[in-house]
C-alpha cells in the first residue's frame, strides 16, 4: 500500500473511532460508552433537577422522592458521593406509583446494554397489606409490562426476567445477611436474548429468551427505567435509597 493509501486508511480509522466514542451523547467509561447517567448531583454538588430525567411521582405528605439525601454511605463507588435519591412512604400504600421516578429517555433491547443502579433498602412495610413488592428497580414497556425487576427487601433480592410467558418466567430469590450498605445491582443484555442481573458484579439470575409475551425484546424500544419506593402499612414507614444510574454500551 502506498503513501496516499495509507493516509486514507488512517483518515477512515480516526473518523470510525471518533464516531464510537461520540455516540449516545456521553462519554466513555472503562472502554464503554455511557449513554445515560445521573448521580442526583449537579455540576456543582448541589442537588441536581429531578425534572431534567425523570417523571416524579408522589403523592401529598404520603410518599416523598427527593434526592437531597445525604445518607449514601458505603464504599466507592457504591452510594456515593452524596447527594442520592431517597424515597419514603407513610401509611397504607396501594398506588406503585406513590414515590416513584420513571425515565424520560427510553432505550431498544436490540444491541448490547447494560442498566446500573446503587441501591440500599433501610426499612419497607410488613408486606401483610403489600405483599407483592419491595423497593423495585425496573425496566418496562410504555404498555406497563414488566421487561426485568428486582425487587429489594432487607434480607433479600428477587431477580425477574421475562422470558414469554408472562410474571414468574425467570424469577429467582437470594438471600443476604443484614447491611446498612449499598450494593451495585446491573441488568446486562447482548442484544439477542441473552440476560442478566448482577449483584456487586456476581451474577446472580440469566435467560436466554428474554423477550416480551409475543416477541422477541430485541424488537421492541421505547423501554423505560422506574424506581419505586418500598411499600408502607399504617404503623410501619418505608425508607429506601437509589444512586448513580446509569446506561452503557460496550
Amino acid at each position: 500500500m502506498g503513501t496516499h493509501g495509507r493516509h486514507l486508511v488512517r483518515i477512515w480509522w480516526v473518523a470510525v473511532v471518533f464516531a464510537l466514542t461520540g455516540c449516545g451523547g456521553g462519554g466513555t467509561l472503562g472502554g464503554s460508552v455511557t449513554l445515560f447517567e445521573d448521580t442526583f448531583a449537579a455540576i456543582n454538588g448541589s442537588p441536581s433537577t429531578l425534572a431534567d430525567n425523570w417523571l416524579v411521582f408522589s403523592v401529598g405528605s404520603t410518599c416523598t422522592a427527593s434526592n437531597v439525601d445525604t445518607n449514601v454511605f458505603s464504599p466507592l463507588p457504591q452510594g456515593n458521593p452524596t447527594p442520592g435519591l431517597v424515597l419514603k412512604c407513610q401509611g397504607s400504600i396501594i398506588d406503585v406509583n406513590d414515590g416513584s421516578l420513571q425515565s424520560l429517555a427510553t432505550y431498544a433491547l436490540n444491541t448490547p446494554l447494560t442498566f446500573a443502579v446503587d441501591a440500599r433498602v433501610d426499612a419497607v412495610g410488613d408486606f401483610i397489606d403489600n405483599p407483592q413488592r419491595g423497593m423495585i428497580f425496573s425496566l418496562r414497556a410504555l404498555s406497563g409490562l414488566m421487561v426485568a425487576y428486582i425487587d429489594i427487601r432487607p434480607t433479600s433480592v428477587t431477580y425477574y426476567m421475562n422470558s414469554g410467558g408472562g410474571i414468574g418466567n425467570i424469577q429467582f430469590t437470594q438471600t443476604y445477611p443484614v447491611d446498612a450498605f449499598f450494593h451495585r445491582y446491573a441488568f446486562v443484555v447482548n442484544g439477542s436474548g441473552n440476560a442478566e442481573w448482577r449483584r456487586d458484579g456476581i451474577l446472580q439470575a440469566s435467560t436466554t429468551t428474554l423477550s416480551t409475551t409475543t416477541e422477541p425484546i430485541s424488537a421492541i424500544g421505547n423501554l423505560y427505567i422506574k424506581m419505586i419506593a418500598p411499600p408502607s402499612t399504617a404503623t410501619v414507614a418505608s425508607n429506601g435509597h437509589f444512586d448513580n444510574v446509569r446506561v452503557t454500551a460496550p
